[in-house]
């Protein structure tokens, strides 16, 4: 089952919660530019030691079956290099993924793939183009959660709760 965390913030605070709740030492961390060396530096902060691959296109990366679970950001902004779900899980067949979707979501289809997809942020403007102010998470409920995190830890969220005080005008702006 889904769950949903919508947190003030900007989509940096949704990956973050995202990495410090649902990453493992086993993951694999995809680097195509500087959004990718910022989860990598997020995942060291809170002493993850997933692996790490540098790519410079999603052409670069090999196919690899024994790969469990994958972080990538799906259009890394600061090349303009762009990591399909489709292409990715040809690459990595039996990984689950953590998709930074900050600059793709409500623009990308992710029809057909929501078994392969563990968690999934963004945040409120962007491709939703509203207002700033709202970090977005979506994840899978029924793994394994990590409290590292106060703020970001995604299991305060779970059952359709907002713990802490958002940005109402950025809530209501995203509502219309």
């Amino acid at each position: 089952s889904k769950s949903i965390a919508i947190m003030g913030g900007s989509g940096t605070i949704a990956l973050e919660s995202m990495i410090s709740t649902l990453m493992t030492d086993d993951t694999l961390v995809v680097s195509a530019g500087t959004y990718g060396e910022r989860a990598l530096e997020i995942a060291v902060r809170y002493n993850l030691k997933c692996k790490f691959v540098k790519s410079k296109t999603i052409e670069d990366l090999k196919e690899n079956k024994d790969v469990k679970f994958v972080y990538f950001v799906e259009n890394e902004t600061s090349t303009g290099e762009k990591y399909s779900i489709e292409k990715m899980s040809k690459i990595y067949p039996s990984a689950k993924f953590l998709i930074d979707a900050t600059s793709s979501f409500g623009a990308s289809e992710y029809s057909g793939y929501h078994e392969k997809i563990v968690a999934i942020s963004f945040c409120s403007n962007k491709c939703l183009q509203s207002t700033p102010g709202l970090g977005i998470v979506i994840w899978d409920d029924t793994v394994e959660t990590h409290d590292r995190s106060y703020y970001g830890d995604l299991t305060r969220y779970k059952d359709e709760k907002i713990p802490f005080t958002v940005p109402v005008q950025s809530v209501y702006a995203l509502l219309e």
